[in-house]
């Protein structure tokens, strides 16, 4: 009888161990998702020149990084790099643009899978191209989308901007603007 008892203890034992486990797991899946407060993403641009742009590029496209500390749910404060791979117009001299802007991200406060956002930045943009011209500007960056979550810290996203700067060019003002389309995806850690 003893060996019987001794076995009927173990497999109590096993099985309290088993139901704990599962118990624990089950808990340890119902438990909100660790705040993920930095975001770090990159997506592929077409910039569509406006104003005076339009008289020396054509569609162009670019890459922009941007950098978001999540200060609340539905609060970031973001900083962005952009660079414009620009498609001059024929017969004209080759251009360098980007910009380095700084701002703030705003979406629904709630959990969703799908979720529209709007992001307002002050961009420094540079100006360069063969003809001498070299300059540095500050101008904005407006614009809103939507953020899909993929994974728990993976998310894809799309959007639609509009920038805008004016350079002094010697005694002329060169009013420089883009409607631009993006899309990539982000990382949330």
């Amino acid at each position: 009888m003893g060996r019987l008892e001794i076995r009927m203890s173990r497999g109590w034992a096993v099985g309290v161990l088993g139901l704990v486990m599962v118990l624990e797991s089950t808990a340890w899946a119902q438990r909100p998702a660790r705040a993920r407060r930095f975001e770090a993403g990159a997506t592929a641009t077409l910039w569509f020149p406006r104003a005076d742009a339009d008289d020396y590029a054509d569609a162009s496209p670019g890459v922009r990084a941007k950098l978001a500390y999540w200060v609340m749910p539905m609060v970031a404060v973001a900083g962005s790099f952009d660079w414009v791979f620009v498609n001059e117009e024929t017969g004209g001299s080759a251009i360098t643009y980007y910009g380095i802007g700084v701002g703030g991200l705003i979406t629904t406060p709630r959990p969703a899978r799908i979720k529209p956002f709007g992001e307002a930045q002050l961009v420094r943009y540079t100006l360069d191209n063969d003809a001498g011209v070299s300059e540095t500007a500050y101008g904005f960056h407006l614009g809103g989308g939507a953020r899909m979550q993929l994974r728990p810290s993976l998310t894809l996203v799309g959007q639609a901007s509009y920038s805008a700067v004016s350079f002094q060019v010697g005694f002329f003002n060169l009013d420089v603007s883009a409607l631009i389309l993006e899309a990539g995806v982000s990382a949330q850690f």
